[in-house]
This record gives C-alpha cells, structure tokens and sequence, in this order.
C-alpha cells in the first residue's frame, strides 16, 4: 500500500537574458512509474511579451504504445508557478488538468500541457526566476519497488533479434509459402500462430485450406503440397507484407517513407487486416504524431475517416485547429473537390459541429 503526500519541484533559473529560446528541466518523478519534465521558453513565440510554460509527461513503458488518454496522470491535481527568488512572492500560477495526456497530438490528449501566456515578462524583473510545479498526490512505496522508467523498456539483444530476423524467408525452414503479388516469401506457421490472434494461421498439422481461404479473404487459391502450403495473398505489397512478418519474427518494425509500402499507414492496414493488434497500435501511435495543421485535413478526408480510432483523433485535431487548417493547401484542394471524397458531406458536418460546440482550444500546436 503506497503512502500519499503533496510534493513540490522547483527549479532556479539563471541570467535569463542568456537562456537559449527553451529549456527543460531534469526528469522528477511523483511515483514509480509517473515522470514529468518541466518547459520553459522566455519569450513566447506568438506573444513576444509573455513567457511560455509546460508540465510534460514522460510516458512510461505502458503509455508510450498507447493513444487513449493516460488515466494515471488524471489522479493528479497540480499548480505551476513563477516565484520571485529573492522574496520568494509567488508571481504568477495556475491550475493544470492533467486528465487530458496521451501520447498523441489531439491537443485535449497529448503528452504535455502549455500556456502560450503564462506570464508578463515585465512581472519578471530580475534576471533570475524559480520554477516550480506542486502536485496535490505523491506516492511514497512502503517496499522497494523497482522505478519504471520513461521509454519502452529493456529492448531485445540484438543477436538474438538477428538470430530470429533471419529465420524469416528462409526456405530451409519454412512450412508456408505466400505468395505475395507473385513473390514469395516464406514463413513458418508456429511462429505465426504464437503471435496473431489469428488461429487460422495454425500449425502444419492442423492447417485447413477452408478455414484459412474463407477466414482471409484476401489470401486466394490456397494450396497444399507435400512440403508447404501456399497461400497466395492479393491485396499488399510485398514489402508491406514482410514487414508484418518481420514484427511478428522480432517484434520489431521500421516504418519507411509516407511514400513507400513500409509507411505507417500501410503497416497500420496490414496489422488491422490481420488482427495484430500490438503493430496496429504501434503504427496508430506512429500516425497520430505525425498530424499537423498541413496534412491533418488530407488524412482525414482521404484517409483516416475509414478507421474509427484514427478518425475519432484527427477529427478532434481538426476541430481544435480550424482555424488554421482551413488557411491550408490541403483543405482548399478538399473543399474546391467534394466530390473525389466520398465522405466529403458527412466528415464536413462533423467538423462544423464540433467547432461550433468545442471552438479552438486553449493549447496551440506549437
């Protein structure tokens, strides 16, 4: 049972005039698992006489695969200030909703929280500053338990991700042949079962034609010799298609160029098609991050409004930028061509309600 107490972080910063444009506090900690990181820009870009502050979260190893909001930082009740250092006076603070991070970008969901107005820098009238954050929770373990640190764990030796990478397409060992757009590649079917929630994958024993060509309907004119099945798979490219392998193989994936066939998009289609649910979230978390202002209205009227979660998060990005994604290339070529956008009315009606109902946010995407 952990021990609750309130906590304080506070950090002095020196000879202002001289800081670089931003500077990040050292990583602290309000539980074992919960790491924060304090932001400061002197000048705030789009209010030149104002600072700017964030509370960022550092997410842990559960958080960083994950684009729901983060319901452990939602326990937290936490106030950022500005002290004077000599007197001590507080100069300025304010509340923080910390319920909204995750790691994706829809700015009531993101990873840190900002005030583009923080602060008058007149307020500030010696060259140093205290910066602080007090959090209402802190959990003190009554037994040593181990930190969770930020980022996404111990990784894999890389011999033995090799050892693995290069079983995949190895015709030696393999019990299944796809032939994917006329290429093969090969695979073995105990792997494949072990890490898909696809049990028609099977195993060389069990393996049913049937099933496998009814169950994958892109996978056509299964066959069975005396030494491998053969399946052959329509829809991906083959690039696409051992990329999917090589995670399943390694539990590694390395997404390429917007443009190529091991683009995030691609990679998040082939996971949803195959119910690989780990890559699928893996290539959503990868997509949601890269959402801006001057891409966000082509993905989601071309692309994004066929997933729902993928949807449901550029939607809300939209909505919260209007204002500025309609200045953007990428909606004029929209709106001056509904019609090669076949949920062109619907998604629009979207958007208007939600800005007429939610209007811009207070945060920026900056």
């Amino acid at each position: 049972m952990s021990i609750k107490a309130k906590s304080c972080f506070e950090f002095t910063l020196q000879d202002l005039s001289k800081l670089p444009p931003k500077v990040y506090s050292p990583p602290f900690a309000t539980s074992h698992d919960t790491f924060w990181q304090l932001k400061f820009k002197p000048t705030s870009q789009d209010y030149p006489e104002h600072c700017s502050v964030y509370l960022v979260a550092l997410p842990n190893q559960e958080e960083v695969n994950t684009t729901s909001t983060w319901p452990n930082r939602a326990q937290y009740s936490a106030d950022i200030y500005l002290k004077n250092p000599r007197t001590f006076l507080i100069i300025k603070k304010m509340s923080l909703d910390t319920s909204k991070f995750s790691a994706i970008k829809p700015l009531r969901g993101m990873y840190r929280l900002r005030w583009n107005r923080f602060c008058k820098k007149s307020l500030m009238i010696y060259d140093d500053l205290i910066l602080g954050v007090e959090f209402d929770t802190t959990e003190f373990q009554p037994n040593d338990l181990k930190p969770s640190f930020p980022g996404n764990g111990k990784p894999f030796p890389n011999d033995l991700l090799q050892a693995w990478g290069e079983q995949l397409n190895k015709l030696e060992t393999a019990d299944v042949e796809f032939r994917v757009q006329g290429v093969s590649i090969y695979a073995n079917t105990s792997i494949l079962s072990k890490r898909s929630q696809l049990d028609e994958f099977g195993t060389r024993d069990n393996m049913s034609t049937d099933i496998l060509a009814n169950t994958l309907d892109d996978m056509k004119l299964v066959q069975k010799t005396n030494e491998k099945i053969v399946i052959h798979v329509m829809d991906f490219h083959p690039n696409t298609f051992i990329e999917m392998l090589r995670y399943l193989y390694t539990n590694q994936v390395a997404f390429g160029r917007e443009d190529s066939h091991r683009s995030a998009i691609d990679i998040y289609k082939i996971a949803d098609k195959y119910l690989i649910d780990t890559l699928q979230q893996i290539a959503k978390v990868k997509l949601c991050k890269s959402v801006n202002i001057e891409n966000a209205a082509q993905f989601l009227f071309g692309t994004a409004w066929q997933y729902e979660e993928l949807k449901e998060h550029v939607m809300n990005y939209v909505v919260q930028n209007f204002r500025s994604v309609q200045k953007t290339r990428g909606w004029l070529e929209i709106t001056s061509n509904p019609g090669d956008y076949p949920y062109f009315g619907d998604l629009l009606n979207e958007i208007l309600r939600g800005v007429l109902t939610d209007g811009d946010s207070e945060y920026s995407d900056s």
